[in-house]
């Protein structure tokens, strides 16, 4: 095939592959709580959030609470991350604070709560007229059970409450109220170790489903409730144990978020909203 050919063939390819990704990101999953997606554990947080492959500790709570039997008898963890500074003023942050006991060495009790800070926000009218000065937050508190099964496997399971106030009072027409839903995470975890290179070589794998749980009502319309965000992870993790003081991971993890994406609907190709029109009977004289 000669290469003129070739040419109108590739540029029909290189045209359509722009309008793939402007219908897709039409479609953007909004759920409600999103601070419940923001990982507080900072270890985790530098090898893009793959917290299920590391070696348990007090934060294992944030990720797969079915960890933490293999973490130690005891522990306990704080953390505060600056959120955005330069957009909010430097006032919005998320604060971690979380725990545990295990008992011997095969039950572990934890708890944790995560407290998100959004600073102050001004809520105007439609024409700018200030409504109201509003200082939004939310929260959520965790409470864990996990019991290893065997040497190598545990099994955990989350209970949480969350809370989110994002706004108080009429705003364009509708009540807003802050908005309270409870849910629950499934955790598995094994760990063990093997002889490979240089001796004790730590390998380990879980998966964890996690807030399953009600939708949030942040308005008084039926279709105002808000879906948490559901997600399922998957993540494993090898250790090259050197020395005590040494050691080199690698880590991989894959999060799908299970929230039902907006249908798609034949005006987004255009990105024009139909509008309804309405038949108008023009009155005739009669002759």
């Amino acid at each position: 095939m000669q290469l003129y050919k070739l040419i109108p063939v590739i540029a029909g390819m290189l045209a359509a592959t722009p309008s793939v990704a402007q219908t897709t990101a039409l479609r953007p999953v909004n759920t409600g709580a999103a601070f419940l997606l923001v990982n507080p554990d900072a270890r985790s947080n530098a090898l893009g959030g793959a917290i299920t492959g590391l070696e348990p500790d007090a934060n294992a709570l944030s990720g797969n609470a079915a960890k933490l039997p293999f973490a130690g008898e005891y522990g306990a963890s704080v953390s505060y991350s600056p959120w955005m500074y330069d957009l909010s003023d430097k006032k919005t942050n998320m604060t971690y604070l979380s725990g545990f006991k295990t008992w011997n060495g095969q039950e572990s009790l934890g708890a944790a709560i995560r407290y998100f800070n959004y600073g102050d926000v001004t809520f105007r009218d439609d024409n700018g007229n200030l409504l109201q000065q509003y200082k939004p937050r939310e929260y959520a508190i965790d409470l864990a059970y996990a019991r290893k099964l065997g040497s190598r496997y545990a099994l955990s399971i989350t209970a949480r409450y969350i809370r989110s106030e994002l706004g108080n009072g009429h705003y364009n027409g509708q009540l807003q109220k802050p908005a309270s839903a409870v849910a629950g995470d499934i955790g598995f975890y094994s760990q063990g170790y093997k002889d490979h290179i240089d001796g004790n070589n730590r390998f380990a794998w879980g998966l964890s489903l996690t807030n399953i749980g009600s939708k949030l009502s942040y308005t008084d319309a039926s279709d105002g409730r808000s879906f948490l965000p559901m997600g399922l992870r998957i993540g494993g993790g090898y250790t090259f144990v050197h020395t005590e003081d040494h050691k080199f991971t690698l880590a991989a993890e894959i999060h799908k978020l299970l929230v039902p994406t907006p249908p798609f609907t034949s005006w987004m190709r255009t990105g024009c909203r139909p509008t309804r029109s309405r038949k108008v009977k023009i009155p005739t004289e009669a002759s």
